[in-house]
Formats: structure tokens, C-alpha cells, sequence
């Protein structure tokens, strides 16, 4: 390796990747970084499980004018996030005596990744939102309603980005609880 004890001009070498003595990558010249590719999200390494050095060539292999390696200190790949707001489940109704039971069924589209919970709500179909009464199961009851009233229960996947659209097809419904016929 090349003596480093005075100070290098780096600017038109690359910085390459080593693990286990081999080159895994190498960075763009003149610019000092180098991405390690290809390991999964959540991956965690520990202090020098992978090291660098500074090269004249962009071959995968160091040079006799390589740099010292160094160590590369401990790391985790991060886990991406949810690029959008999940994609809006279902809800299907079915009324009885002073109750309305309910099942939602999760999107199975790929924006519903990551969905960290639902929110089923429940308003007389003449309210607004902000007086529903909310559960958080996929399937439940509400009770205690009136008889012949009309209600709109709605549900949303929750993730990181937000809620998913409650106007959604599929995402609302109407029911109306009857009391049985004698």
C-alpha cells in the first residue's frame, strides 16, 4: 500500500469498498464515496465488517497505489418507508336489532405495505365524520343503535403517509338496524 503520512491529493481517485479483503464497490471518481449495494433492508454490520480505500483505478481490485484501508464503522440498512398513503380497504354491513356487524377487508394492492392500523367509523348517515364513533378491529359490532335510523360506517388504513380515502368504493356503506318482526 502507498505511504500516507503527508497529506494526498484525492480529488481524481476512487474510493472503493472492501469486505472480506475483496473490492464490492467502487465510487465515482474524485468523489470521496462509495454506495455498498445489495444488502437487505435492516441489515446491520458491525465496525469494520467492511473497509475502504482511496485508488487511482476504478478497476475491482486495489492497486500497489491504493491507499491504507480503513474501516467503515458499523451500519443498518434502513427500511423504506411508505411512499403513499395505503390503498383504501372495504367494509361490508349487515344490520339487526338495534346493531350493525361489520367486516373490512384489507386492500391486497402493493400501496397497502406497511398499513399500521384501521380505523372503522361509524355516524348516523346524516352527521359528518367528526362525530363517528371508531373501532379498530376488522370485524365487530356496533350496538346499542336505534332502529331505523340510518347509518354510514366507513373505514381507512392508516400507515405512516396517512389514511387512505374513506370515500373510496368499496370503503363506506349504509345500513339501517331493524327491530325483528314478531
Amino acid at each position: 500500500m502507498a505511504d500516507d503520512s503527508q497529506t494526498v491529493d484525492r480529488s481524481n481517485a476512487y474510493l472503493k469498498a472492501l469486505k472480506g479483503g475483496n473490492v464490492v464497490a467502487v465510487g465515482d471518481k474524485g468523489s470521496g464515496q462509495v454506495a455498498i449495494t445489495g444488502l437487505a433492508a435492516g441489515t446491520a454490520t458491525k465496525d469494520g465488517d467492511y473497509k475502504v480505500a482511496f485508488d487511482d483505478t476504478d478497476q475491482p481490485s486495489l492497486s500497489g497505489d491504493a491507499s491504507d484501508t480503513a474501516d467503515v464503522p458499523a451500519f443498518t440498512v434502513p427500511v423504506p418507508g411508505p411512499t403513499a398513503v395505503p390503498a383504501a380497504p372495504t367494509v361490508k354491513l349487515t344490520a339487526g336489532d338495534k346493531k350493525i356487524d361489520y367486516v373490512v377487508t384489507p386492500a391486497t394492492s402493493e400501496k397497502s405495505d406497511q398499513v399500521t392500523g384501521y380505523k372503522v367509523q361509524l355516524k348516523a348517515s346524516s352527521d359528518d365524520w367528526s362525530k363517528a364513533t371508531v373501532k379498530t378491529d376488522l370485524t365487530g359490532t356496533f350496538d346499542n343503535l336505534t332502529d331505523g335510523t340510518e347509518y354510514t360506517v366507513g373505514v381507512v388504513a392508516t400507515n405512516a403517509k396517512g389514511d387512505s380515502d374513506i370515500n373510496a368504493t368499496g370503503a363506506s356503506d349504509h345500513a339501517t338496524p331493524v327491530a325483528p318482526t314478531k
